[in-house]
């Protein structure tokens, strides 16, 4: 379950959300009573006022490496206001 940041790209990474099987809202206005966000993406630094909910939150770059790797990856090296790790073509060998 997903929350999207506004200056996120949201068509794209909701075509990669929705074809895995995962659900997103881009509001939290817009999420049910009793639904749990799982992880909050955004592509800016992490303000300390919005480490409030019991969540992840990562970049962008996250969703599409966790596609690229056909699971949920560990989130810590795609928090907000860090650089992630090289993103990787799933097309290539890396040699």
């Amino acid at each position: 379950m997903f929350l999207l940041s506004r200056e996120t790209p949201i068509y794209s990474l909701q075509y990669i959300i929705l074809s895995f099987g995962g659900q997103f809202y881009l509001s939290e206005d817009d999420v049910p009573e009793g639904t749990e966000i799982t992880h909050i993406v955004m592509d800016r630094p992490l303000p300390a006022s919005m480490k409030l909910k019991k969540c992840e939150y990562v970049q962008p770059q996250y969703l599409a490496d966790c596609a690229n790797n056909i699971h949920l990856l560990p989130t810590a090296a795609y928090k907000p206001g860090i650089p992630p790790p090289a993103h990787l073509s799933p097309f290539v060998d890396g040699k």
